[in-house]
């Protein structure tokens, strides 16, 4: 009789079996959630980063040539832009123009960021 009362705790139950891949599951889950999470807030930064640049290229080059035609557009690179001018009255002096800039990192898809900034232009 003793053997077969070792015989019966030699080993794992079904119940600490199934507790046991419940941990792992949650763990497994709580890993993927986490490394997805990481995945889209890079791809975000990324896009910040390229609508930046963008910017920053359109700030150099286009912004000196504005005037109040409306509205310009374009791509670089991948990233689509799209640039409205609407020139504020100073009463004399420089022409100053409200500029508002709508950036596609990823061209047609993806997200949109919305820059407004000012130029101003010495009177012709």
């Amino acid at each position: 009789m003793s053997i077969h009362a070792d015989h019966a705790e030699a080993g794992f139950s079904l119940l600490e079996t199934v507790i046991a891949f419940l941990i792992l599951s949650i763990s497994l889950a709580v890993v993927v959630e986490s490394i997805s999470r990481n995945t889209l807030a890079m791809r975000r930064v990324n896009d910040l980063q390229q609508a930046s640049l963008v910017m920053e290229q359109l700030s150099v080059s286009m912004l000196q040539s504005i005037d109040a035609s409306g509205k310009k557009e374009g791509k670089i690179g991948k990233a689509s832009w799209k640039l409205t001018s609407s020139a504020i009255e100073t009463g004399g002096g420089p022409t100053i123009f409200a500029l508002e800039v709508q950036i596609r990192p990823r061209g047609t898809g993806g997200p949109v960021f919305d820059y407004l900034t000012f130029a101003n232009r010495a009177s012709d």
